[in-house]
């Protein structure tokens, strides 16, 4: 099969413009009593400009989508109770519609027990271990948005997945192991390399 090169900046443009009116309608609906949909992020502030960038970034897309950005900023020392503590907070707010967490965290702060705080109506990301789950039984739920965004620029080659042999480079939990999950949903034999 001839390769195919994918446009990943039109694609993103195509659904920037449909969850833009995906939000401008669900505003409408609610009319005079709706509250913007916000995101709030966490994030330990641990000197890494890339982060700070990728923070940046993300608050400038909300925006361009019509969705509310709150960043919430920890000391590099942050403990485990201080981010646990705002997720609860975070997850009891109608205001916060979506939850997620800038990684790493301070040494000491396990990750996996953090995001597993998360609502699971509230996790943007797909990372608490129920989203997980119902990913692998392919229940409708929130997906990992790496893996996804990986899925939708295949699907948009318009190959049939079903049947083919995919490799995925990398088995991490947090792109690699979701993005086979999403293949082999679709009955692709997934391979990782290493």
């Amino acid at each position: 099969m001839p390769a195919t090169l994918i446009d990943g900046n039109a694609l993103a443009a195509k659904y920037r413009a449909e969850i833009a009116q995906r939000v401008k309608t669900l505003e409408a609906r609610a009319g005079l009593f709706a509250k913007p949909v916000r995101l709030d992020a966490l994030m330990v502030d641990s000197g890494d400009s890339a982060a700070r960038q990728y923070a940046d970034s993300q608050a400038r897309t909300c925006g361009a989508l019509g969705v509310q950005y709150k960043l919430h900023t920890f000391a590099a020392d942050a403990g485990f109770e201080d981010i646990a503590g705002r997720i609860l907070l975070l997850n009891t707010q109608p205001e916060a519609a979506a939850i997620m967490v800038h990684l790493p965290l301070p040494a000491g702060v396990d990750p996996y027990r953090i995001q597993r705080l998360i609502a699971p109506e509230k996790d943007v990301e797909g990372v608490n271990p129920a989203n997980i789950g119902n990913v692998v039984y392919g229940q409708s739920s929130l997906v990992p948005c790496t893996a996804l965004a990986v899925l939708k620029m295949i699907e948009s080659t318009k190959v049939d997945i079903r049947g083919k042999r995919a490799v995925v480079v990398g088995a991490g939990d947090v792109v690699g192991k979701p993005i086979a999950v999403l293949l082999m949903r679709k009955e692709a034999t997934v391979r990782f390399l290493q």
